[in-house]
């Protein structure tokens, strides 16, 4: 900032799409974005059409899915970090009682990726459950009523008039999960 400035102009951006680690970064970025985004929403839908009934205990449910939202991103990441781990890890123990030999999830390029997709989908799930349930108590329901009486089986109700009526509360969570997919920096290191 004290000598004369010299315009490079896009000698900085050549140089940065050039840089093969800088691609791999950006692809890694994508694919986990990719993976998460679809995951962590259908995981939080399927939680909050189950949570939505009217049973007993249902609220310690709630508590206990919300749960991973509120905790430290160290303590999540160490936790999982024990749970990843190839010989002592929970993981591929319950892997080897099937008889099947668990990968290094961390150690190993193919799987370190969806290792922590994985823990950002479990994170993340409920989040979306309580922003999908607040929408599915918003449907009517003499909507459903309605549509009974006419015959519909609840996979049509669900498809004709609760989705429908998701549409703001799923691009909601849609525009949120992609911005804190971009932020995944902490879980990774």
């Amino acid at each position: 900032g004290l000598s004369t400035p010299d315009f490079t102009g896009w000698t900085n951006y050549e140089k940065l799409f050039r840089d093969t680690v800088f691609i791999e970064s950006v692809r890694n970025t994508f694919l986990y974005c990719l993976g998460s985004i679809p995951l962590s929403m259908a995981a939080g839908l399927g939680l909050a059409l189950l949570i939505n009934q009217r049973i007993k205990g249902v609220n310690l449910f709630r508590s206990l899915f919300y749960l991973p939202v509120i905790s430290s991103q160290v303590a999540v990441s160490v936790v999982w970090r024990w749970m990843y781990h190839p010989r002592y890890g929970l993981i591929n123990y319950f892997l080897s009682l099937l008889g099947v030999r668990g990968p290094r999830w961390l150690g190993d390029p193919k799987w370190a990726l969806w290792a922590v997709v994985i823990v950002s989908v479990w994170q993340q799930m409920g989040y979306n459950m309580v922003l999908f349930l607040a929408g599915l108590q918003s449907v009517p329901d003499e909507l459903h009523e309605a549509a009974l009486v006419d015959g519909a089986g609840s996979v049509r109700r669900f498809f004709s008039i609760t989705w429908p009526l998701l549409s703001p509360t799923t691009f909601f969570i849609l525009i949120m999960s992609i911005i804190s997919s971009f932020q995944v920096f902490g879980t990774i290191y």
